[in-house]
């Protein structure tokens, strides 16, 4: 157990893992551990895995308010594979439960020609007040939706 007396007090994890962080079986009890001890927690993933965000939501509010996504944006993948639509549900359930969450893409050369279709993909998500949306040239597309847990003020 991470005990805050060890640690100093409340703190905030990143969880990122070697491929996809929520694959192993007992990283539900982990997560839950952390939040059941009162500290904020990002966890770096794909964004594919609908049965463990499914069960993640189903963690009380309280956790739900500490609890962050830093889901990556693999553009030419999820077209490739076909699981845009998956990604995109899991973005809506991460959201409907009030978790905090940053959509990130990161910048590559090959990408360039994609910008227009990225913009497009992304833009329904624009709309929304509480997003921040950034592009530049270089293609880097963040944007992130906070909860009043961690400090932003949606107003």
């Amino acid at each position: 157990r991470i005990i805050k007396k060890a640690l100093g007090g409340i703190c905030l994890f990143n969880m990122c893992g070697y491929g996809e962080t929520l694959i192993p079986d007992d990283i539900i009890p982990i997560i839950s551990a952390i939040l059941e001890q009162g500290h904020y927690l990002w966890i770096v993933t794909n964004g594919l895995l609908t049965k463990r965000f499914k069960t993640l939501m189903e963690l009380p509010q309280n956790l739900k308010n500490r609890l962050a996504f830093k889901l990556s944006f693999h553009y030419r993948e999820l077209i490739r594979t076909g699981q845009m639509e998956i990604f995109w549900d899991n973005v809506k359930l991460v959201q409907k439960n009030g978790c905090s969450f940053s959509i990130e893409l990161t910048p590559t050369d090959e990408l360039i020609p994609y910008i227009e279709e990225i913009k497009k993909e992304v833009r329904p998500f624009q709309l929304n007040k509480n997003f921040i949306f950034e592009t530049c040239p270089a293609v880097s597309v963040i944007f992130i939706i906070l909860s009043d847990e961690f400090g932003y003020n949606t107003d």
